[in-house]
């Protein structure tokens, strides 16, 4: 019986087994260009859903034409037949509230203006599965859409960063 087991367990340790990077933090950086345009930062907490799924909390904040705040939740499939491939390709998707504070002058004067709505990002990416190591490079692009004001605007999206598995 012990042995059943043992073969049982080994044998569904590979089923379930994540690449790096799928289960923990990330940290990374880039820029939106649209309508406005934002360099931004941006941290991420994700949990592995086995075998090729992601799901976790993320916030970003962007300067640039004003200031972008984005909390929200991301959601990565991996298409990646193997585990054993070093470049792991995903689509992305993720949404959540988006906040906006601008500054504009009237007869010289500052104003601020603040804006609030929604965000949705459609993206594609590749991870690096570095062998032997806890940290995993990786690089998306893609479209970005705020919701705000009875309207929508699209921008463009790039980021570069790491991922560090946790767990």
């Amino acid at each position: 019986m012990k042995t059943l087991v043992a073969v049982l367990a080994l044998a569904a340790g590979p089923a379930f087994a994540l690449p790096s990077g799928q289960s923990g933090l990330n940290f990374g950086g880039g820029a939106i260009v649209g309508g406005d345009t934002y360099g931004f930062i941006q941290g991420e907490f994700d949990f592995g859903l086995p075998p090729y799924v992601t799901l976790g909390p993320e916030i970003g904040v962007g300067f640039g034409d004003g200031t972008l705040l984005t909390p929200g939740l991301e959601c990565r499939i991996y298409l990646i037949p193997t585990r054993e491939i070093i470049p792991q390709p995903y689509i992305a998707f993720s949404g959540g509230f988006a906040a906006f504070w601008f500054e504009s002058h009237f007869w010289g004067f500052p104003i601020s203006d603040f804006f609030y709505g929604g965000y949705m990002n459609f993206d594609g990416g590749l991870d690096v599965d570095v062998p032997k190591t806890l940290i995993s490079p990786y690089v998306e692009a893609g479209g970005m859409v705020f919701i705000a004001g009875g309207g929508a605007d699209g921008a463009f999206r790039i980021e570069g960063g790491l991922r560090f598995d946790v767990w």
